[in-house]
Formats: C-alpha cells, sequence, structure tokens
C-alpha cells in the first residue's frame, strides 16, 4: 500500500470519527429539548422558597409594608398599613400600595388577601396551616345529617297540579 492510499484511509477514518461525534451531538441534543419541553410543563419556582430580602429592594414601600407585617404579625387593613409606612391615607396611596400588593398576592409571593383590601404575610398562613385546631376536626367528624336526610318526602294531594 502507497503513502497516497495510506493518507486516504486515514482521511476517511476521520471522517467516520467525525459522523460518529455529529449523531452523538445529535442526540445530547435532542435529550436537551426534550429536557426543555418537560421543563415547560412543570409550574415555575415560587419566590417565596427564596429569601424575601432578596426580592423587595430595602427602602422601598413594599419592604416598608413587609416589615410592618413583619412587626405586628397580624394581617393588617389597607389603610392601618398607610398609617404605618408614614404615607397619607388617600385613594391614590391606597390604590397604588394596594395594586401592588395585589400583584404579589396574585403571584403567590410574599403576601397574601385574608379578607378585602386586608394583607398579610404568606408566612402567617404557614403558621395556621401547621397549628392543628382540635375543636374544629372533632366537630366535623361528629357532625351527621338529621334524620330523614335524603328520603323522599311524602306526595300530599296539595301537590298534584290541577
Amino acid at each position: 500500500m502507497g503513502i497516497r492510499a495510506q493518507i486516504e484511509k486515514k482521511i476517511e477514518n476521520k471522517r467516520q470519527e467525525i459522523a460518529g461525534f455529529v449523531e452523538l451531538i445529535r442526540d445530547h441534543e435532542a435529550f436537551i429539548a426534550g429536557l426543555q419541553e418537560a421543563l415547560k410543563l412543570l409550574p415555575k419556582d415560587r419566590m417565596e422558597e427564596r429569601n424575601p430580602d432578596q426580592i423587595l429592594r430595602a427602602g422601598s414601600d413594599m419592604a416598608k409594608v413587609r416589615d410592618l407585617l413583619n412587626e405586628r404579625g397580624e394581617a393588617l387593613y389597607i389603610n392601618e398599613i398607610l398609617k404605618g409606612i408614614g404615607k397619607e391615607v388617600n385613594k391614590k396611596n391606597r390604590i397604588s400600595i394596594g395594586g401592588s400588593l395585589a400583584n404579589y398576592v396574585r403571584r403567590g409571593e410574599i403576601f397574601t388577601r385574608p379578607a378585602p383590601n386586608t394583607y398579610g404575610l404568606s408566612v402567617f398562613e404557614i403558621e395556621v396551616e401547621s397549628e392543628p385546631n382540635e375543636q374544629s376536626q372533632s366537630e366535623n367528624t361528629e357532625q351527621e345529617p338529621p334524620d330523614g336526610f335524603g328520603a323522599p318526602r311524602p306526595v300530599s294531594e296539595d301537590d298534584i297540579p290541577v
């Protein structure tokens, strides 16, 4: 075998090797595409998992509201929130702060709305859920429907249309 034939053989081997790499790259790209499609089906990570200090800019109205709610330890009506963060209680401020809070509530981040125009922190709900209410649990198990519940009602002559 001559030198020319040996070089041509090496070129052909390298081309086959490259073809194998190209096939491997296609397989890996298909795998990545499949993972990306699966990722689209999953819900986005909730912001609650992050530290709230990272979400809210220090000194912002929302950070002040969070700090106020943390300090008080309970949900507050919007007017109390405005007073607590040093804002004038007027329609413009209620709409502004209420709208911002509602945006966080809709996304399930940091704040909750336990009642109309009343805002709390999502950590308040977590604490409430973790405390068992023994009275309500026993009431739920002991309550039964009244006697005759679901039984057909007797038909009288007054019920028949004329």
